[in-house]
């Protein structure tokens, strides 16, 4: 298991990223949504 994390430490770090970007995206359409609405 110690050695799947080290091995894939940059793919783990490139998903994480992926979805904070995409929780933000989503936290601002629902912003202006709910601002326009």
């Amino acid at each position: 298991m110690k050695k799947f994390i080290k091995k894939n430490k940059k793919k783990i770090k490139k998903t994480i990223k992926l979805g904070k970007d995409i929780i933000n995206v989503v936290g601002n359409a629902i912003r202006i949504f709910t601002f326009f609405s």
